[in-house]
C-alpha cells in the first residue's frame, strides 16, 4: 500500500513538473505511473492508459491504452469511461 502511494505520488509529480529541480520527463513519469497501475490504483491506469494512447513517455500502442483504461474504468474512473467511449467512436470499424 506504502508503494503505491509513493508511486503514484512520484509519477504525478513527474507528470506535472512539480518538487523536482529537474524535469525528468514523460518517460520517468509514465514508469513510475506504470507501476501504480500495476499495482491496481484506478487514477494511475487512466493516466497510464493515456500515457500508451498518445506514446508520452512509452512506445505509442492503442492495444495496451485500452487494457488499461478498461481497468481504470472497472474501478470506477469516469473519465476512462468516457476515454473509451471516445475510443470507440473513433476505431476504424
Amino acid at each position: 500500500m506504502k508503494f503505491r502511494f509513493l508511486a503514484i505520488l512520484t509519477g504525478a509529480l513527474l507528470a506535472s513538473g512539480c518538487a523536482v529541480q529537474e524535469y525528468s520527463g514523460d518517460r520517468e513519469a509514465a514508469r513510475w505511473m506504470g507501476y501504480a497501475a500495476e499495482e491496481g490504483n484506478a487514477y494511475a491506469q487512466y493516466n497510464y492508459g493515456m500515457c500508451c494512447l498518445y506514446g508520452e513517455g512509452v512506445p505509442k500502442d492503442r492495444k495496451m491504452a485500452v487494457h488499461y483504461l478498461r481497468l481504470a474504468a472497472a474501478g470506477g474512473y469516469q473519465e476512462a469511461v468516457e476515454a473509451l467511449e471516445e475510443l470507440e467512436k473513433t476505431s476504424v470499424k
